[in-house]
């Protein structure tokens, strides 16, 4: 979800903020409107893709700390497609430690073995850990065909 500068009327950027969540959506609503800011309700597991998510349709999508929720590979896949050829797709994402006990299912994260894995079929991938408990990995670029690994650069 974006609000606030990048979602701001004077610059001309158009977002689509969606969330699976009504509360979610209400509090973004909450913190900025505008005629280039659109919510939507949608359950990315539960539900089909919505036809309103063309093919090359977005410069920029942002998952933050959603990953661990969603079908990674299908995301992942689904994400590339409605990326403009120049797109990006920046990841945030909740580091847990496979040795630790679960954590609440409102707490999910991705081990540093499966961020690691992230990136299959994208051509070009940066990653800025952010603190001890997040990485964010910026995926670009749609290589053909994908492979079967991704390129390992973050090491928690």
């Amino acid at each position: 979800m974006a609000t606030g500068h990048a979602a701001s009327p004077t610059t001309g950027l158009g977002v689509l903020a969606m969330d699976a969540s009504p509360t979610a959506l209400a509090l973004a609503r909450w913190q900025g409107s505008g005629s280039n800011l659109h919510y939507t309700q949608h359950d990315f597991v539960a539900r089909p893709i919505p036809s309103s998510l063309r093919p090359g349709t977005f410069d920029v999508i942002m998952c933050r700390n959603t990953l661990p929720y969603l079908d990674r590979e299908r995301f992942l896949v689904d994400a590339a497609r409605w990326l403009t050829p120049k797109g990006q797709l920046h990841l945030t994402i909740p580091v847990t430690n496979p040795d630790s006990p679960l954590p609440p299912p409102w707490a999910r994260g991705l081990t540093v073995e499966q961020i690691r894995s992230l990136g299959a079929g994208w051509a070009q991938r940066t990653d800025y850990p952010l603190d001890a408990g997040h990485v964010c990995i910026v995926l670009s670029g749609q290589a053909d065909p994908p492979t079967a690994s991704a390129p390992a650069r973050w090491s928690g």
